[in-house]
């Protein structure tokens, strides 16, 4: 009985040697799995929060993005606007011009039937002038030599204007 004892304690033994290597082996590598395990937790998490800021960096992105494309339809609104606008000007610019050439025009006909009726009064003014001073030279006074006409008046005179023949 006791070589029996003594084989189960060889036997005992042997299994606890067993164990304990077993569990050295198997013990480290779950102790290297649970740290394994908490890199792998911390590292999720960092993970997390990296996916998190990406998130809100994408919302505010996209709400950017959002806002530009509304932005943008507005502007090609407002320059649909601002090209039928400069449309109309180039139009009413063209009516413009086109009433200026007129304009001138008339205005130049204008000039000339001023220039024609100036010279039309000279000339009756000259004509009617030397006629009525030669009467006055003939009859009255003979030192006139010259007259002018003011106010529509034509004077007589031996001093200052146009000289006449008579």
């Amino acid at each position: 009985m006791i070589k029996m004892k003594l084989e189960l304690n060889a036997k005992t033994i042997q299994i606890i040697i067993l164990i304990i290597l077993l569990s050295m082996f198997v013990g480290s590598g779950i102790t290297g799995f649970f740290i394994y395990g908490d890199y792998n937790v911390q590292k999720v998490n960092e993970l997390n929060e990296q996916l998190k800021s990406l998130q809100t960096d994408y919302s505010t992105l996209k709400s950017n993005y959002e806002n530009c494309t509304e932005n943008l339809l507005i502007a090609n609104t407002q320059n649909e606007n601002i090209n039928e606008i400069n449309k109309n000007l180039t139009k009413i610019n063209s009516e413009c011009q086109a009433n200026l050439s007129n304009a001138q025009i008339i205005i130049a006909d204008l000039q000339n039937a001023i220039n024609k009726s100036q010279y039309d009064y000279n000339s009756l003014a000259e004509d009617s002038a030397s006629r009525i001073c030669c009467i006055i030279k003939k009859n009255y006074n003979p030192n006139i030599k010259y007259f002018l006409v003011e106010n529509n008046s034509i004077i007589c005179s031996d001093i200052k204007g146009t000289e006449f023949n008579c």
